[in-house]
């Protein structure tokens, strides 16, 4: 019975959307904490001085690259959530390439292909001759790249794009990293960005303008379609309140769809419609 308020009306996950998307511009809790839980994935990257990053990088890395690490029992459930992470980290957290020498060959993000693991596959370490663990530095000489004769697709696109790359030398400074979100570089983590890239979206709405409340100046005919009322609302006139124009019509249409769900699902008619009204 839509009467009894026992269900929510419209799910959480809609109001979470953007308003142009047809939500309530909500934050998502859940999303919201996973920007805030990247932020610790970038801080181990980013060569940052502080006791939790030199913790952390000596109880749970070891020397070893994050993301080549596995879940297991003994670790915390808070360094766990670190690691389920990884795969969105994955879409910022770029290496920018100098020396080779810190940023891995298959699992750092260092071409415009991604994760080369990901992108060759399991057997892209025995396909290109390339150790899982070698960093860039090892997949090339002072004269060029130790890669074979490319033997597929993929190997070829990566040697196309290795062209058109200088060589890491040790005389250049050392490897880095960025965290790039949305094509725009930055050199810190940015929980403002990042939310913005990551927040549940949907296509904008074209009666989003609709809903903000407005002008209220009844029209002389009723109305004949749902253009003739959008139009109605989007009038502006000095004759009356902006607000109210569009409170009554958010009102008319509320008690019309609760009225006519009563009657659909419930065979039965609101009686206190016309109370409320």
């Amino acid at each position: 019975n839509l009467d009894k308020f026992r269900n929510a009306k419209i799910a959480w996950s809609t109001c979470c959307l953007p308003k142009t998307g047809g939500g309530l511009g909500l934050r998502s809790f859940a999303a919201w904490n996973k920007v805030l839980l990247l932020r610790f994935v970038w801080l181990l990257f980013s060569g940052r001085k502080s006791l939790w990053v030199t913790w952390h990088s000596h109880y749970h890395l070891h020397g070893k690259n994050l993301w080549a690490l596995s879940e297991t029992n003994h670790q915390s459930w808070a360094w766990k959530q670190i690691l389920k992470l990884r795969h969105l980290a994955l879409r910022f957290c770029k290496g920018v390439l100098n020396s080779g020498l810190k940023i891995s060959f298959w699992y750092d993000v260092w071409t415009p292909l991604g994760q080369l693991l990901q992108y060759f596959g399991p057997t892209g370490p025995i396909a290109l001759r390339i150790p899982l663990l070698a960093s860039v530095a090892d997949a090339c000489s002072l004269t060029g790249w130790r890669l074979p004769s490319p033997q597929s697709q993929e190997a070829l696109t990566l040697q196309i794009h290795l062209t058109t790359i200088p060589l890491p030398s040790l005389t250049l400074n050392d490897d880095f990293y960025e965290w790039r979100v949305e094509d725009s570089t930055v050199t810190t983590f940015s929980s403002a960005t990042t939310w913005q890239a990551l927040r549940p979206r949907e296509e904008e709405k074209h009666w989003v303008d609709c809903l903000a409340l407005g002008n209220l100046n009844p029209p002389v005919q009723l109305f004949r379609d749902w253009n003739e009322l959008l139009s109605w609302i989007r009038i502006s006139s000095n004759l009356s309140s902006s607000i109210l124009r569009r409170l009554a019509t958010h009102a008319t249409i509320f008690h019309l769809w609760k009225q006519r769900n009563n009657a659909y699902h419930n065979s039965c008619c609101s009686c206190d419609l016309e109370n409320d009204l």
